[in-house]
């Protein structure tokens, strides 16, 4: 609900399509999560999110991707919240995946965050918004950078961009918060704040 909440709130006309590849617990297995992908993509959607993070590599469920990327879905990703480099952090180190690290409300790296040559944007990690019961909540993670970076490119898509287009767009206009992080590489931070 949080992540769908930052999705409407940057592309309010944006259709969501849930798909559910988590229990309420917030378990899956990677069958799950690929069969997702395939859905996703049979339904037509633009975007897809991916408000998650496993630490293995898995050549199903990037096929399931490459798959997707093929059929002109742009993906998302969180790096995840380990603050560590997010090289062998997936689905967000495969290379057809916009990967999104989070700042904190100062634009910096946020504290919780992976960074690495994987992340191509960063968007804020802290965020207020929909929660079950027709409630608000705050909550922090890469988990709700991804979505503001998804609707952002849903938002794009929306007024005729194509797809993959809006996405390189969103990536290459971010402000740069390397200034931000002197202790970073800029190529560990991608772009944005």
């Amino acid at each position: 609900t949080l992540v769908a909440g930052l999705i409407h709130a940057v592309a309010p006309e944006a259709d969501l399509v849930p798909i559910r590849a988590f229990d309420s617990n917030g378990n899956s297995t990677l069958f799950i999560a690929t069969a997702a992908i395939y859905a996703a993509v049979e339904l037509n959607v633009d975007v897809i999110n991916m408000s998650f993070s496993i630490g293995e590599d898995s050549t199903a469920f990037h096929s399931a991707l490459d798959y997707a990327w093929a059929h002109g879905v742009t993906l998302v990703a969180s790096v995840g919240n380990d603050g560590i480099d997010a090289g062998d952090i997936y689905p967000a180190a495969y290379p057809n995946v916009i990967a999104v690290a989070a700042t904190d409300l100062e634009g910096h790296l946020a504290s919780f965050s992976n960074y690495g040559k994987s992340v191509e944007v960063t968007a804020p990690g802290t965020v207020v918004s929909t929660y079950p019961g027709g409630l608000y909540a705050r909550a922090s993670g890469t988990s709700f950078s991804a979505p503001l970076v998804s609707g952002s490119i849903a938002l794009l898509v929306s007024i005729g961009n194509r797809n993959n287009a809006a996405a390189q767009a969103i990536v290459t206009t971010a402000d740069s918060i390397a200034d931000l992080n002197p202790d970073f590489n800029k190529r560990a931070l991608g772009n944005g704040s």
